[in-house]
């Protein structure tokens, strides 16, 4: 097989994948925050309560896919790394003719509990037919997106990001503005389940061309996708163990509105998921690092310096948690705030579920970071055992405490299954793979948890400021507020002035390169 023709760069690749999921977080934004009024409107707080905890049901059917877009994605960036190219096409081949069968199964199988979702929500007469119908168009979306992100994955594998970010935003734009037409159009819930299916359909037309082009003959990998059954078997084999993990993701963020909606009821639902929303779109940020970042560790890990996995990987972490403290902080202190203009006041769920919902939110970025490292080096049995584990304890929690504690027992039952489980164990497994000594492990935890520390704090003090009225107020105070933030982390964290001068210079040399 011929040799590639150029070996792409990973820090573009992580820039460039980065970016585009930004892109993709501001469209979620527009969705899940500012189109929730436009919803309100036309659909109502209990239909769309019962529209959110409907989505999460459909999401426990993804479990049906054990991840192997996400093995193969690790795999192929690891051959690619390695330059194991006779690898590469049968890696991809087998990953994708397996996600084509699990999408069957998943779209049939969530077709089948639609039916069923109107009387677990409480809903009845007329939108009672509309939920259904939206959950079958959802169905339908689901089973497009997983082989949609088959593709998608492999792309980024091959370092190939700038196509796959194209592809993401015009199929992000294309959804939203079918979205918007179609519920002025007066459809409904059908109209958001329907910007979700046209955004799937537009991924997989788009990156299919894009994979075919780059694996050409004469493209830039140019591989033979086939169909090879030792290594479909390999791929399956992983994909157990992320099946394992995809149960204990569900379990720990899916449950929370369906656990909510069946034992308090769909209006708590809506009340939960409006008050954390603000917060888990400032998540995506820092999130995306996460996810920009690993198909370029996995492709490292494959070229086999340990020293510089190692170097890497520290500052990963170290740059996840000083970038997160920060936002969330900020977030969780204004929250109030947000919620008051953008939805009303009934439907916060007040400051101590907003400040808890912070906290469980730093705590999920730290650990899915650690879950980044430990995947891209090939731990895939590891992480997805002590995910499990965790998705368990954080089940159990959550149904003994909601009746109890009301919504507040969501973020109490994900920290504490953080805290028991998940934390200890990730870090135990990340000191023995990177080979850390006592003093690395104590400089790792000290980098981690000091930033969330002092913003957790300043944040708890800065929530008792009075209210913004009006939207200008409260977007000048979130600047006063992250500034305070970012600067205290500026002066107390040796890591963050370090990161923030890199930054900058590297910033000055691009601007005197683009001049030159």
């Amino acid at each position: 097989m011929p040799p590639a023709r150029r070996l792409p760069s990973r820090r573009r690749a992580v820039g460039l994948t980065f970016v585009a999921q930004i892109s993709g977080v501001a469209f979620v934004t527009i969705q899940g925050i500012f189109l929730v009024p436009l919803y309100l409107r036309f659909i109502g707080v209990p239909l769309y309560g019962a529209w959110l905890a409907s989505m999460q049901v459909v999401g426990w059917v993804t479990i049906l896919d054990p991840g192997t877009d996400e093995v193969t994605r690790q795999r192929v960036a690891y051959a690619h790394g390695g330059r194991q190219l006779h690898e590469i096409g049968q890696l991809i081949g087998s990953g994708l003719a397996i996600n084509i069968l699990v999408a069957f199964c998943i779209t049939v199988a969530a077709l089948l509990v639609t039916p069923v979702l109107p009387r677990w929500f409480r809903v009845n007469g007329q939108n009672a037919a509309q939920l259904t119908t939206a959950a079958a168009v959802l169905a339908l979306a689901s089973g497009a997106t997983v082989v949609a992100y088959a593709l998608g994955s492999s792309l980024l594998a091959l370092q190939r990001a700038g196509g796959y970010g194209v592809v993401l935003i015009i199929g992000n734009i294309a959804g939203l503005s079918l979205n918007v037409g179609l519920l002025y159009a007066g459809w409904g819930l059908t109209a958001i389940a329907a910007g979700f299916l046209f955004k799937a359909v537009v991924w997989v037309a788009g990156w299919s061309c894009i994979l075919i082009w780059t694996c050409r003959p004469r493209g830039c990998e140019p591989v033979r996708l086939t169909f090879s059954v030792g290594q479909a078997r390999a791929l399956l084999r992983l994909a157990c163990y992320m099946f394992a993990s995809k149960i204990a993701s569900m379990l720990q963020t899916s449950s929370d509105g369906v656990l909510t909606g069946i034992i308090l009821g769909p209006s708590q639902t809506a009340i939960l998921m409006l008050t954390g929303r603000v917060i888990d779109a400032v998540r995506m940020l820092p999130d995306k690092i996460g996810a920009a970042m690993q198909p370029s560790l996995a492709n490292l890990a494959g070229v086999g310096d340990r020293e510089k996995n190692l170097r890497v990987s520290m500052r990963f972490l170290t740059a996840i948690s000083l970038v997160a403290a920060p936002l969330i902080a900020t977030a969780a202190a204004l929250n109030r705030d947000v919620v008051r203009l953008w939805v009303g006041s009934a439907l916060y769920g007040g400051q101590p579920l907003s400040a808890l919902l912070g906290v469980s939110s730093i705590l999920t970025l730290l650990t899915t970071a650690i879950y980044h490292v430990l995947f891209a080096n090939g731990l895939i049995e590891t992480t997805s055992k002590i995910s499990l584990v965790a998705g368990a304890v954080k089940i159990v929690l959550l149904a003994l405490l909601l009746r109890w504690l009301g919504l507040i027992a969501v973020p109490i039952a994900t920290t504490a299954a953080i805290l028991i489980v998940t934390a200890p164990k990730y870090l135990r497994v990340l000191s023995a793979t990177l080979r850390l000594d006592r003093g690395q492990d104590r400089r790792l935890l000290v980098s981690l948890l000091s930033g969330p520390i002092i913003c957790v704090t300043l944040a708890a003090l800065l929530a008792n400021t009075p209210g913004a009225r009006t939207w200008p107020t409260a977007a000048l105070k979130s600047v006063v507020v992250l500034g305070i933030l970012t600067g205290t982390l500026l002066v107390l964290q040796p890591a963050a002035r370090r990161d923030a001068l890199a930054a900058l210079a590297w910033g000055r040399v691009r601007g005197w390169r683009g001049r030159v």
